[in-house]
């Protein structure tokens, strides 16, 4: 006989030592029930030395975002990344040079797989101290840009989606796509950042990309 199946909601803690598969729908709370959990593996568990960390594998960038978000002071003790980032930077990363000669890859030419996952407390951060952040105005200054839902999910599709290049010169050059920011309310009405406010934080996108890789 298998293992009989238990029902459980979004608060219900669970034995750290068992494997577990969760089955549930669309907004069930699925990600709240595992960032919980992995607090209760962090909080009980004798596996954990000061050097070991949980890893929590996902399918998406969002996803990613979001339990890094809800982690809290619980971050530095849990990775969390893609399948595909996860697999470059364990397996592929370490081990490719061993494979260089017998199938002809080239280890120097790997660019290797980052994803773009932008974590809104360094962009909160970013905005806040902007050298030119009293040129953002309404509807889009400092606060609303950070508190109001629909101009953070704007500003997050266009900071992830930043193009990076270098000039003859070797410096490094930053530019977004506007039409990036475009997405649909609720009512389905389509809007995004404007140009105006868009260009007042290009002009310190430098920045930007500095603090998120620290």
């Amino acid at each position: 006989m298998g293992t009989p199946m238990i029902k459980i909601d979004s608060d219900t803690l669970i034995p750290i030592e068992n494997h577990f598969r969760v089955a549930a729908g669309p907004g069930a709370g699925k990600t709240y029930w595992l960032v919980k959990h992995m607090k209760n593996v962090l909080n009980h568990t004798q596996r954990l030395k000061k050097t070991r960390k949980i890893a929590c594998i996902t399918y998406t960038n969002i996803a990613v975002e979001t339990i890094l978000n809800r982690l809290g002071t619980n971050i530095n003790q849990v990775e969390v990344a893609t399948l595909h980032s996860f697999l470059y930077k364990h397996i592929l990363k370490p081990y490719a040079s061993y494979l260089d000669k017998e199938y002809e890859l080239n280890v120097k030419e790997m660019d290797g797989h980052q994803d773009t996952v932008v974590h809104f407390k360094k962009v909160k951060y970013w905005i806040e101290n902007h050298p030119n952040a009293d040129q953002l105005v309404h509807p889009y200054t400092v606060n609303q840009l950070l508190k109001l839902e629909e101009n953070k999910a704007s500003l997050i599709q266009w900071l992830e989606h930043l193009k990076y290049s270098l000039d003859e010169h070797g410096d490094i050059l930053i530019s977004g796509d506007n039409r990036k920011t475009y997405r649909k309310d609720k009512k389905g009405k389509g809007r995004g950042l404007t140009s105006a406010c868009l260009g007042v934080l290009s002009s310190d996108l430098l920045a930007y990309k500095n603090f998120i890789g620290r």
